[in-house]
């Protein structure tokens, strides 16, 4: 098909061109057979080569999830998962597809991570051992509370053949802004999520945390990749724009978005920067926008 592609823009528009009423989707059958297994390494080094090493190949598993010490530890501390203290990372790694094959492919996958230094391969042999290693990633968030009352989550995204660099001068950033970091990655992906650990309480905690994420996202850009995998632009990473697009570029999505949605009320100030007077402004524009109907409506 030829012409503008409408409907990933607006998806991409983060509510600034108008509400979705309705969605119709196309359901997917459940895969036939699903295999999960945790690998235990020595270094996170190990540990991001493999996710760089299985893609590398050819191997696209449904996850590569990955969490760091520090979070082994939180979650060890918390719910006693059983997870060895020493390691420095872990990768939950889960293929699902037909029947025919998976088993060897599982065992390829075992073989690539030992390959990478794995220093241990757990296999999930049914669905509650299954739901035990998941147990790991789906908890690791709320663990980080034994380790600080606050943290600051980022969600910029790398090439995955970047992983064991960017997660190397990510330590450098730690130690610069003196802070700690939990990481907990969608690794095959690529979309980090490094959790800055800080108590609000403590006087001037808060800036350098906010220093040291706008410091990852610029090396994530660096690198070649973007600001946020899931989580959006929004409000806090306006000012993180200028970093992906030149003023051109800028312009030209603000063009897109005035000519479907020229009162700019429709999640204002989002998304694009537009300067300081932007809520002021939408305000002013709201009783006009209701009584003129002057946006687009499909």
């Amino acid at each position: 098909e030829q012409g503008y592609d409408l409907v990933a823009a607006f998806i991409g528009s983060e509510g600034t061109l108008g509400i979705i009423t309705k969605i119709l989707v196309r359901i997917m059958p459940l895969p036939e057979a699903t295999r999960t297994l945790l690998a235990v390494f020595n270094t996170i080094e190990q540990a991001s080569r493999t996710v760089s090493g299985v893609i590398g190949a050819g191997v696209i598993p449904a996850a590569i999830e990955m969490i760091d010490g520090t979070t082994i530890r939180a979650v060890e501390a918390a719910y006693n998962i059983g997870l060895p203290l020493d390691a420095d990372a872990v990768l939950l790694i889960e293929v699902d597809g037909p029947k025919a094959g998976i088993d060897e492919l599982q065992q390829m996958l075992a073989d690539f991570c030992q390959e990478y230094g794995a220093r241990e391969v757990r296999i999930a042999k049914n669905e509650q051992e299954r739901a035990d290693l998941w147990k790991a990633r789906k908890t690791a968030l709320g663990a980080l509370g034994r380790l600080a009352p606050n943290y600051y989550i980022q969600d910029g995204v790398v090439p995955r053949s970047k992983l064991p660099y960017v997660l190397q001068q990510q330590d450098a950033i730690a130690k610069k802004y003196n802070v700690t970091i939990a990481n907990v990655l969608h690794a095959g992906d690529g979309n980090l999520h490094p959790n800055i650990l800080f108590d609000a309480r403590e006087e001037g905690a808060l800036e350098r945390v906010k220093q040291a994420g706008g410091e990852i996202l610029k090396l994530c850009v660096d690198v070649g990749g973007t600001i946020s995998g899931e989580h959006g632009v929004g409000l806090e990473k306006l000012d993180y724009m200028p970093l992906l697009f030149q003023q051109a570029d800028l312009d030209a999505q603000a063009k897109l978005r005035d000519a479907i949605a020229p009162t700019r009320i429709l999640n204002p100030c989002k998304m694009l920067p537009q300067g300081s007077k932007c809520g002021e402004a939408a305000k002013s524009k709201l009783p006009q926008a209701i009584a003129g109907n002057v946006d687009v409506w499909i």
